[in-house]
């Protein structure tokens, strides 16, 4: 007679379920890419964002860089800079993101947005979800920043309380991009999109 304890078994719907993660797992888009992208992204937009809102100053345009004004009409400033940022990267990404939900940064990467269900994610979910929350959290906090900054002309000496706005917004932009240290490599706007980002 066999004392032996019995062995155990693992089922076949376990086995192919596991399989099915570790599949899902292998075609997510990996973290220094993600970075990668963002970084190009970011360099993309900084260019034009430059060549628009600066270069016209050297010819007498004083608007977005007039110090005075922008502190004079905080609320104005920022909500011209949102919408104007909305617009910019829309342009330059439109093509990309109809065609196979990427970006200039992310196209270059060769990684695409999509929903959690692998299914495409349209321009207005990527546009309107998965990046507008946090620019518009951002731009609140700027507003705060910049209504709270003194004239030029006058002294500024800072308390700890000026600093707030600061340190909120160096919080939401450490906690999105952190998040993507957890399994499912989705940040924060990622969550509030429902999408992830894979490779292309």
């Amino acid at each position: 007679m066999d004392d032996r304890p019995p062995t155990s078994q693992k089922s076949p719907y376990q086995a192919s379920a596991k399989a099915a993660i570790e599949d899902i797992a292998s075609l997510l888009a990996e973290r220094p890419i993600r970075l990668a992208a963002s970084i190009i992204d970011g360099l993309v937009l900084g260019l034009v964002n430059f060549s628009i809102q600066y270069v016209p100053a050297l010819f007498g345009a004083r608007i977005f860089n007039d110090i005075a004004w922008i502190i004079e009409h905080p609320f104005l400033f920022v909500i011209l800079n949102l919408v104007y940022g909305i617009v910019i990267f829309t342009i330059i990404n439109f093509p990309l993101l109809c065609k196979n939900g990427q970006t200039v940064g992310k196209y270059a990467c060769k990684i695409k947005i999509v929903r959690t269900d692998h299914s495409p994610a349209d321009v207005d979910r990527i546009v309107f979800y998965r990046y507008l929350p946090i620019w518009i959290a951002m731009s609140v906090l700027s507003i705060w920043m910049l209504s709270n900054t003194p004239p030029p002309d006058k002294p500024f000496i800072p308390t700890l309380t000026d600093f707030i706005p600061l340190f909120l917004a160096l919080i939401l932009m450490a906690g999105n991009y952190l998040l993507i240290f957890r399994k499912s490599r989705k940040c924060l706007h990622d969550d509030i999109a429902d999408t992830i980002v894979i490779k292309a």
